[in-house]
């Protein structure tokens, strides 16, 4: 039925206090239109934003909550949807759903919110009929008989008044109040939200949780006491360095000095103390062992190059006998090696065995040292024999003394282990073989593969490895052109995203070193085994398949368990910064195109849907090092959408 309009106190604006009618007040706002109970109706623009509408299509009064949040609805058409297409994560904080009763009890109470809302709301408007004008409680009823007595004419009229509204009415940006200045239509508002610089980001670095605007995230951590900062061998950040530099001053003051601080002060000072002895103790010892590392490394070069000179020293001698071929047996020469003993040429023969500079060939490391250094050589030899207390071999008779038989002779090497660098014991009825690689599943220096650098640390420091490589995949961001990119929350590997609340497209990236250091290995293998991340809605995983081998290329395979899924997938390879250097298309895709099916056979247990046998022609060894330092993207792209 229409609802007339008279003046009076039912009249009367809600929460105005000018005494005006409400027809005066609609005839100077202007009206939009929003679906309620399936039926399109006119209210004024301040009326709708306090209504809660629909997170999915923006254009619907919210009917259906999700998730805890109450303010996170969606209309009854969208969650029919969402439950055709088995989705069960919030679409605006990506949170899972709450349980049926919570739900059933959120549901109450946004009702009571909307109707509150829509009782203030007079004159509501048919934006179909365009003749009936009334209050809430005469909308459902108008709603089935304006349905029923809808003519091909009025639907005509009705939608040219749509296409006017729409055309006309502009929207602000959600984040105007931070500083945007955009504005415009309802249609046009979802992809500028996705790609604003306005809206509200974390900062990227370990620690912070501080939240600015997206274009104001470089001045930020520019800035951030969170940022990384070194002082000599200890690397960590800004704000540990302000707390050592605290700790230093204190420590420099009289004993008496410390009456006057609190008990609280106290603690909290030994606290500091204790976090920041333990992180400078750890840097001191990482630089400790680089350096002896570096001596080693600069003793082996100093005995090769004096094997070399050794070697010279030998030829020259050499040479001088056969070009003094015909010289008398009874000149005197000096010896070749450097010893200072000279005597008359058929008696240098003698010298030789016993010069003490005479080299000699190390029979488990098989290099070259001098007589007088072969003891002190073999008691720090790196390929001796290491036996443990339990395991160690009892000691050899006259008569293997006599047969002079080395632990590492060559007839042993087949057990000397290339993790830990040892010679291991053999055992009787076994094969050596089979020692070996029991020895290896449990060697404290086997490799181990961490899922953020791609590459392999020993088992004994690979949490502090793991650590460090996680902080230096999050902190340092590659970038998609200049614009940096941002680490996936909860994914479990290098995966990023143009902005947090996105997960269409997502960014892997493969570190140039881990590539360049498995084909250096000679082996082939999975680098990203352990990695998951959300990908448009979906729980993936990802195989790349990386190394040298003679029958199989590098190759790609992604994997979801969430739902059964038929995409159009965009999948390219890129240097950080954006570069193309590689684009895959699949046969029976649109071109430059592959698909993401679900299988009938194949894929890992669980599994759903896949990208399957995508081959990697570009990272060979000329690429590698054409890319210099820049690490490689891994591009994915949902272009369209179509659930099973």
């Amino acid at each position: 039925m229409a609802f007339s309009m008279q003046p009076g106190p039912s009249s009367m604006v809600p929460g105005t206090s000018t005494g005006q009618p409400a027809a005066v007040v609609a005839a100077t706002e202007e009206k939009g239109e929003i679906r309620i109970h399936g039926h399109n109706w006119l209210l004024r623009q301040s009326d709708i934003r306090r209504l809660h509408v629909c997170s999915i299509c923006f254009d619907t009064a919210a009917e259906r909550t999700l998730c805890k949040d109450t303010s996170h609805a969606v209309c009854s058409a969208c969650c029919t949807k969402m439950e055709q297409r088995e989705i069960d994560k919030c679409p605006s904080c990506r949170g899972p759903f709450a349980s049926s009763g919570q739900r059933s009890f959120h549901d109450s109470i946004l009702e009571k919110q909307q109707t509150r809302v829509l009782q203030d709301a007079a004159p509501i408007d048919c934006a179909e009929c365009e003749r009936w004008s009334g209050v809430e409680d005469g909308m459902k009823k108008h709603a089935q008989l304006c349905s029923s007595a809808a003519g091909h004419g009025k639907g005509k009229q009705r939608m040219k008044r749509k296409a006017k509204l729409v055309s006309a009415e502009l929207y602000s940006c959600a984040w105007s109040e931070a500083g945007c200045t955009w504005r415009g239509s309802q249609e046009q508002k979802p992809a500028h939200s996705r790609a604003c610089h306005w809206q509200p980001v974390t900062c990227s670095l370990e620690g912070c949780v501080e939240q600015m605007p997206l274009c104001q995230r470089e001045e930020h951590e520019a800035g951030c006491q969170y940022r990384p900062a070194s002082l000599g061998v200890l690397h960590t950040n800004w704000r540990r360095l302000q707390q050592m530099e605290s700790l230093n001053q204190l420590c420099q003051q009289p004993v008496d000095s410390l009456a006057a601080l609190s008990p609280a002060q106290r603690l909290e000072r030994l606290q500091q103390t204790m976090s920041l002895f333990s992180l400078l103790y750890q840097a001191v010892s990482d630089a400790a062992r680089a350096e002896a590392t570096d001596s080693e490394e600069e003793a082996m070069a100093a005995d090769s190059q004096e094997e070399a000179v050794s070697t010279d020293s030998e030829e020259e001698v050499r040479s001088a006998d056969s070009e003094a071929g015909m010289m008398s047996m009874d000149d005197e020469i000096t010896c070749g090696w450097g010893c200072g003993f000279h005597d008359a040429r058929r008696r240098m023969s003698l010298h030789a065995d016993d010069c003490p500079r005479l080299p000699q060939t190390c029979s488990r490391c098989w290099r070259q040292v001098r007589r007088a250094d072969m003891d002190a050589h073999r008691s720090s030899c790196q390929a001796r024999p290491v036996f443990s207390s339990a395991s160690r071999p009892a000691a050899p008779d006259a008569q293997q003394q006599a047969s002079g038989s080395q632990a590492g002779s060559p007839a042993n090497r087949s057990l000397f282990c290339d993790y830990c660098q040892t010679f291991q014991p053999g055992q009787r009825y076994r094969f050596d073989s089979l020692v070996l690689e029991e020895h290896k599943q449990e060697c404290p220096q086997r490799p181990v593969s961490c899922i953020w650098c791609l590459d392999s640390h020993p088992f004994t420091r690979f949490d502090e490895y793991e650590a460090r490589c996680r902080i230096q995949s999050q902190t340092h961001v590659p970038y998609l052109g200049n614009r940096p990119l941002v680490h996936q929350s909860g994914a479990l590997g290098p995966v990023f995203v143009r902005s947090p609340r996105e997960d269409n497209p997502v960014f892997i990236r493969l570190p140039r070193q881990a590539l360049v250091h498995q084909r250096a290995s000679g082996t082939y293998r999975n680098l990203t085994e352990n990695i998951s991340f959300e990908w448009d809605g979906m729980s993936c995983a990802i195989n790349f398949c990386y190394g040298v081998s003679q029958f199989r290329r590098p190759r790609l395979d992604v994997f979801s368990s969430t739902r059964k899924c038929r995409h159009i997938v965009s999948a390219s390879l890129r240097e950080d910064g954006g570069r193309l250097l590689e684009e895959y298309e699949e046969v029976g895709a649109p071109e430059g195109r592959v698909m993401f099916r679900a299988f009938a056979v194949g894929g890992p247990k669980g599994s759903k849907s896949s990208i399957s046998n995508i081959t990697i022609e570009s990272l060979e060894d000329s690429d590698l090092a054409a890319s210099q330092d820049k690490d490689f993207l891994l591009h994915l792209q949902v272009e369209r959408a179509e659930s099973w």
